[in-house]
């Protein structure tokens, strides 16, 4: 391995992706970002919206956000095998690259949650006119 990595996920693992990182300078998107104020140039933010609409109706969106984890996971680690004879600093700023397409793709997920979502109208009610439960069997 060119350098040795650590994989993080920003907020909690089934509604967000393990994003691999050289021991390196990490994207702005990454760095600090304030809990008290808003900022879309952040994945804390980006993270944060898919948790907290994912969460309220599982039932209705975890499919996608599982497909979108389960793939982003799995094209990271391909990425991260493929690229094991670079040196170590294009190793770093591929993945990097990579860590930046995932926060664009996060914050398109949860565009696609809200049009999923519908203000209500996506999702599937019970006989008592609340979400159908349908829990996860697995992560």
């Amino acid at each position: 391995m060119p350098a040795p990595i650590c994989w993080v996920s920003i907020n909690t693992p089934p509604e967000n992706p393990f994003v691999p990182f050289a021991v390196a300078k990490m994207p702005d998107a990454y760095n600090f970002a304030l809990k008290d104020k808003y900022d879309d140039s952040k994945m804390f933010w980006a993270s944060g919206q898919v948790t907290a609409l994912s969460r309220g109706y599982w039932n209705s969106l975890g499919e996608m956000v599982s497909d979108a984890v389960n793939q982003s996971e799995k094209n990271s680690l391909e990425l991260v095998e493929s690229s094991l004879n670079l040196p170590k600093n294009k190793f770093a700023a591929i993945l990097n690259q990579n860590a930046e397409k995932i926060f664009g793709d996060w914050k398109n997920l949860y565009t696609r949650l809200m049009i999923q979502y519908n203000g209500g109208a996506g999702l599937k009610y019970d006989e008592r006119n609340l979400p159908a439960p349908s829990a996860p069997t697995e992560y």
